[in-house]
C-alpha cells in the first residue's frame, strides 16, 4: 500500500521553514489498521511504538489525477504528471475530499452504505508506517537506506516525484517516508500515558498532526516517531494526504 507525499513552497534550507507549517504526502492502498493501544509513556520517549489490533480497513493514496476526478480542481504547484502527490491543500480540503469521495463511491456501490473515507488518526498513521518494527524507520536505524525508500532533501532535487518510485515498507506502503508531509486527523497535543485504545489526540486545538517528512526536510525529520503540524487551514507546497477506507458491514 502506498503512501502519500507533500511538496514545499519555494524556501531555500529547512532552516527557512516554520516546524509547524510543514507538509505532508497522499495515501496508498492496502491494508490498514484497526484498534490502536499506545504502550508505556508515549511521550518521554521518540521511538515509541503504537501497537494497533486487527486489521480494520483500507490505505487508500490520492495523487493529483485523483483529487481533480473528485474536487474538479488541481492545485499542485508541480502539475506536470498527475502521478505525483497533490500538495498544496489544507486539512479542511483533505476532509472535504474525503466526503465528496465517500458519497461518490456509495452511490455507485463502490463501497458500503457504512463505509467511509478519512485520514488517519496519528497513532493509525505510525502503526502502518511502523509495520511491526520499532527502529527509526521501517528498515532500521540506519539513515544511510533512506534514500532507497524516501525522496528527501538528499535526493529530491526540490520538486515532488510519482509515488511508488521507492521501496515500500514491510507492508508494501510506498513513501511513508519523505516526498510530501501527510496529515492525520489528531490536533497536536501530548500522548497518552499509559495503555490507551485508539487514541484520537485532544479535542481541540489549533494545528494537525503531519508525519512523514518530505522532499525538502532531513533524514531526521522522516522517522517513524517524528510529529510536526500544520494550521487546518494552512496550504503548503510540501503538504498533502493519505486517506483511509474505514470499512463498514
Amino acid at each position: 500500500m502506498p503512501s502519500p507525499g507533500l511538496i514545499r513552497s519555494g524556501l531555500a534550507s529547512e532552516a527557512d521553514v516554520d516546524p509547524d507549517r510543514a507538509g505532508l504526502g497522499r495515501p496508498a492502498v492496502g491494508q490498514y489498521m484497526g484498534g490502536c493501544r499506545v504502550v508505556g509513556d508515549a511521550v518521554a520517549r521518540s521511538e515509541d511504538v503504537f501497537d494497533v489490533a486487527e486489521p480494520d480497513g483500507q490505505v487508500a493514496r490520492d495523487d493529483q489525477a485523483e483529487f481533480q476526478a473528485v474536487m474538479g480542481t488541481n492545485p499542485s504547484v508541480f502539475p506536470s504528471d498527475v502521478t505525483r502527490p497533490i500538495e498544496l491543500v489544507s486539512w479542511q480540503d483533505a476532509t472535504n475530499f474525503c466526503a465528496l469521495l465517500t458519497a461518490r463511491d456509495r452511490l455507485s456501490g463502490r463501497i458500503s452504505a457504512s463505509s467511509v473515507y478519512r485520514l488517519p488518526t496519528e497513532a493509525e498513521w505510525e502503526y502502518a508506517t511502523r509495520a511491526g518494527t520499532s527502529t527509526r524507520f521501517s528498515f532500521g536505524d540506519d539513515s544511510a537506506s533512506l534514500g532507497d525508500y524516501a525522496w528527501y532533501s538528499a535526493n529530491s532535487a526540490a520538486i515532488t516525484h510519482p509515488a511508488g518510485q521507492k521501496l515500500a515498507n514491510p507492508w508494501g506502503l510506498y513513501d511513508v517516508y519523505g516526498n510530501v508531509w501527510e496529515l492525520c486527523s489528531d490536533w497536536i497535543g501530548a500522548y497518552p500515558g499509559g495503555s490507551v485504545t485508539d487514541p484520537q489526540g485532544p479535542a481541540s486545538g489549533s494545528t494537525k498532526v503531519v508525519r512523514g517528512g518530505s522532499w525538502f526536510w532531513g533524514d531526521a525529520r522522516c522517522r517513524s516517531a517524528n510529529r510536526m503540524s500544520v494550521p487546518p487551514d494552512g496550504r503548503y507546497t510540501a503538504l498533502g494526504f493519505r486517506i483511509v477506507l474505514a470499512t463498514g458491514p
